[in-house]
């Protein structure tokens, strides 16, 4: 269900919306790869989920800008 809110709020460029579902299945797929690998410290945890909503909320605002140019 998460995946799918976050689909959504991408589409309908939502920033915060996105940003923030994206931050959530990025700690709940950090949490799984800690399962498999070594135990890892809380901030590559918080680095590895900021930096996908980032990249998210990034593409979001360069497909817009990308639209009003055609």
């Amino acid at each position: 269900m998460l995946i799918v809110i976050n689909v959504r709020a991408a589409a309908k460029s939502k920033y915060l919306m996105t940003a923030g579902t994206d931050f959530l299945i990025g700690i709940l797929g950090y949490a799984i790869i800690q399962r498999i690998v070594d135990a890892h410290t809380w901030h590559e945890a918080l680095s590895y989920a900021t930096g996908g909503a980032c990249g998210s909320v990034l593409a979001i605002w360069i497909t817009k800008r990308w639209d009003k140019e055609t």
